[in-house]
């Protein structure tokens, strides 16, 4: 199961987390984390509002905007975020413990 997080928010619950899908497009629009710390004016929305695209894809960034305005500690909230990312990330490459259990296709190089 994908790790979420979630957020109160004018008598609302919203649960955010990330998907396959939710990366693809967090990097079709520019998402860069190596650059997370030098443009975090650029990277930082796209981060947020990714994780808000799996289960809440009706929300405008202003809505976005105004749901984060109101947490606290948002560096803390922005490492979970970045904790969730990468969690995504590393099933894509299949580091993850027990990636390949169950897994029928294999792959071979003949070089």
């Amino acid at each position: 199961m994908a790790k979420q997080l979630s957020i109160e928010y004018a008598e609302k619950k919203y649960i955010l987390e990330y998907t396959r899908a939710s990366v693809r497009a967090a990097e079709n629009r520019g998402l860069d984390l190596s650059q997370i710390t030098a443009k975090p004016g650029t990277n930082v929305p796209i981060l947020i509002s990714a994780a808000f695209q799996a289960n809440h894809k009706w929300l405008t960034q202003d809505q976005i905007d105004d749901i984060i305005d109101s947490i606290p500690d948002r560096e803390g909230f922005i490492g979970k975020l970045l904790e969730m990312y990468a969690e995504v990330i590393n099933e894509l490459f299949g580091v993850q413990e027990g990636s390949d259990k169950g897994k029928k296709g294999k792959w071979e190089a003949n070089f």
